[in-house]
């Protein structure tokens, strides 16, 4: 019989740690806590659920903790989830494990569909590898945005988690940033040229509305990012962070220089039709809007499904290096509906 571990690391979240555990104690066969210096009632919960909670003190650094949650686990599968997510999909037990046992050997990961939930809507969706053979070797890399290595290919999934990490409050949410960004920041003083701590602190200015600091850092990770196609597909939504940023500036010609070359590589990426779209509107160019516009709307039915994943016997293949950890910024309904309000006046 397969059995699962689900692994988690924490520190001081006793808000929504039930919520999580509530989700995957029916699944998985245990759970392993690592609890990096909680002062409040996460580690009286865990234990409450039966999880084994083992205790290290936070060093900086996401995957060490993560990787002493798997060394700590004893099932054929890890699972990774964090203490602000939560499993909806609708399986039981035995289903789950007999879906596990029947994949090919060559499969070594399951990837699910991450969602952030925000007041109660589903906003920013991804795929990430969250299941994992033991046998393939999975650890992490990287103190902050840790990255999974694994050993064979992947296999696409229903399963769904709501990711609710940005729905803190105003001053846990400020502790976060400033926690994420001094671990970003540190590693540039070891390397200013490490592209991908530049590419996730232009994320982080980008969510923050901090626009021109967004495009300092964009421009910092063009000039020094290795040609390497592999991870384009991952770095490519910098051109629509680059062209969001500039935007906002209210530099319409830089944004459209870089929304333009970023559709060169990728005519069908949402986000950059999305943005295409907007300076149209705000330029009042309906051409553009309406050749963006309108492949948009086109596309939007095609990233939904395929973020969906739909595979209930998790066979279908996913080409990882085109979606893992893709997140598609304007696949929601508010998006949506500025395209279709844009477009109204058009003939």
């Amino acid at each position: 019989m397969i059995s699962i571990s689900a692994c988690m690391i924490a520190k001081d979240e006793q808000e929504l740690l039930p919520q999580c555990l509530d989700s995957i104690k029916g699944f998985v066969d245990e759970i392993i806590l690592v609890d990096t210096g909680s002062t409040d009632d996460t580690v009286k919960i865990a234990e409450s659920y039966g999880a084994k909670v083992y205790h290290h003190p936070w060093q900086n650094d996401f995957s060490l903790h993560r990787n002493q949650s798997i060394q700590y686990s004893t099932g054929d599968w890890i699972m990774i989830i964090d203490c602000d997510e939560q499993v909806v999909s609708q399986i039981d037990r035995d289903e789950f494990h007999g879906r596990l046992s029947k994949l090919p050997d060559q499969v070594a990961g399951l990837i699910v569909n991450v969602v952030e939930q925000r007041d109660e809507a589903e906003t920013t969706p991804w795929l990430g590898a969250r299941f994992f053979r033991r046998s393939s070797g999975i650890h992490y890399k990287g103190a902050v945005h840790n990255k999974s290595v694994f050993q064979g290919g992947c296999a696409g999934s229903d399963i769904k988690f709501y990711h609710y990490g940005y729905s803190l409050s105003p001053d846990k949410m400020k502790a976060k940033r400033q926690r994420t960004t001094a671990l970003l920041m540190g590693r540039l003083s070891n390397n200013d040229k490490d592209h991908t701590a530049l590419y996730y602190l232009t994320q982080m200015m980008i969510g923050e509305r901090r626009y021109k600091e967004a495009e300092e850092y964009g421009l910092r990770f063009f000039a020094c990012v290795p040609v390497h196609p592999e991870e384009w597909q991952f770095y490519g939504v910098m051109y629509f962070y680059m062209a969001w940023a500039t935007l906002h500036l209210e530099d319409g010609t830089k944004a459209m220089a870089w929304a333009k070359k970023g559709l060169d590589y990728y005519p069908d990426d949402p986000d950059l039709n999305y943005v295409m779209a907007r300076i149209g509107y705000q330029a009042k160019i309906d051409d553009i809007l309406s050749i963006h516009g309108r492949k948009y709307l086109d596309i939007l039915p095609v990233v939904r499904s395929r973020l969906a994943l739909d595979s209930t016997k998790f066979a279908n293949e996913v080409n990882t290096d085109q979606w893992f950890n893709r997140t598609i910024y304007t696949a929601n309904h508010a998006a949506e509906q500025d395209v279709l309000k844009f477009m109204e006046g058009l003939n």
